[in-house]
């Protein structure tokens, strides 16, 4: 991008709106000049045209993109078997030595789905971390936070 190149600027350039038409207006003209612009904001106020430009668009062309599908698959099989045994301890409350067991085998799970769930977690901002490096612009909408909250 011009910019970044005459004012060494190694990072994306932020642009922020007020209003989606007028981001989706600033994404599509970056487009069209042959920039790679990423648009923040809620993806059901973006123009059809313009999906491929928000940020799970991009995430889900990353290159690493089956891992994290295979790391959330394994989230949600260890957040099942947790409630499956949540069950059974609930049926065994009458034998003690079976429910302690039990809590013993959920404990594991337990520490196994807090491990997945933070390489989720790692794994996810490494891949944003990739997008915004790609970016040449990002463009956000400057009320955006308020949605949020």
């Amino acid at each position: 991008m011009v910019i970044q190149a005459d004012f060494e600027v190694p990072v994306p350039i932020l642009v922020c709106t007020y209003t989606n038409m007028a981001l989706d207006h600033i994404v599509e003209g970056l487009v069209g000049r042959g920039l790679k612009p990423l648009r923040v904001g809620l993806d059901a106020k973006v123009r059809p045209a313009l999906k491929d430009y928000v940020l799970e668009a991009y995430l889900d062309r990353h290159p690493r993109r089956n891992d994290l599908e295979r790391f959330v698959r394994e989230e949600m099989g260890l957040q099942e078997k947790a409630q499956l045994l949540e069950k059974k301890i609930g049926e065994a409350s009458k034998n003690t030595s079976r429910v302690a067991s039990l809590r013993t085998i959920l404990a594991n799970v337990d520490r196994q789905f807090w491990i997945v769930k933070a390489k989720v977690f790692k794994l996810r901002q490494e891949m944003i971390t990739d997008v915004l490096k790609e970016a040449d612009v990002v463009g956000w909408l400057v009320d955006f936070c308020s949605h949020l909250c």
